[in-house]
């Protein structure tokens, strides 16, 4: 009888020791404008391994469950390149800055600590989207952005407008050194009209 107990006693020490409901990593929040529209970007990976049986995570807008995703998707809005089911995100609370939470969910509901993210609220109080077809693909980007056709005095700036890299001309421009987050493209098409796209890195 006493092995017994030795035994079940064993086996919770192992559970609890060996149970992980480890906290999404690297999360990153990403806020600005380019008239008329809040454009925005979250993103996060897996939590560390090893880790219990993940079945997806949890968004928040304070204590308020926005959404659940069973994989990481980031959260977008940026109606220049075709991103907008997320774009009612930030209005919440009237517009006025709120904070948000993304927390892992594993088997049985249980969630992870949460993450948190501080938003500023609506940069520009519009919640009108006037789509614009991109002119570049994949968007968000790992490594090529393609324009889908030669175009010419192509210039990449961070969100502070600081020059980042140049090219004369070419059809695609390699980012592979880019770090994460958001960017503004801009390059002149095969009519001589300059075109500004953002972009995310992934």
């Amino acid at each position: 009888m006493k092995n017994i107990f030795t035994l079940l006693f064993i086996s919770c020490l192992t559970q609890s020791v060996f149970s992980q409901i480890n906290p999404v990593q690297n999360l990153e929040w990403n806020h600005g404008y380019d008239f008329p529209y809040n454009l925005f970007s979250l993103y996060w990976e897996e939590p560390e391994q090893p880790h219990d049986e993940l079945i997806g995570y949890n968004i928040y807008r304070e204590d308020e469950l926005y959404r659940f995703m069973p994989e990481i998707i980031p959260l977008l809005c940026n109606p220049d390149f075709g991103e907008e089911e997320d774009c009612d995100f930030i209005f919440y609370n009237d517009g006025d800055a709120f904070t948000g939470y993304v927390a892992a969910v594993y088997q049985g509901g249980v969630e992870s600590e949460y993450v948190s993210f501080e938003v500023e609220g609506v940069l520009l109080n519009t919640k009108e989207i006037a789509s614009v077809k991109s002119k570049i693909y994949p968007n968000p980007v790992q490594s090529t952005l393609h324009f889908g056709e030669k175009v010419f005095e192509i210039s990449v700036f961070d969100l502070n407008g600081k020059l980042i890299k140049s090219v004369s001309e070419a059809n695609s421009i390699n980012l592979n050194n880019l770090q994460k987050g958001s960017y503004m493209i801009q390059y002149q098409n095969s009519k001589g009209e300059t075109i500004k796209n953002k972009f995310l890195k992934k």
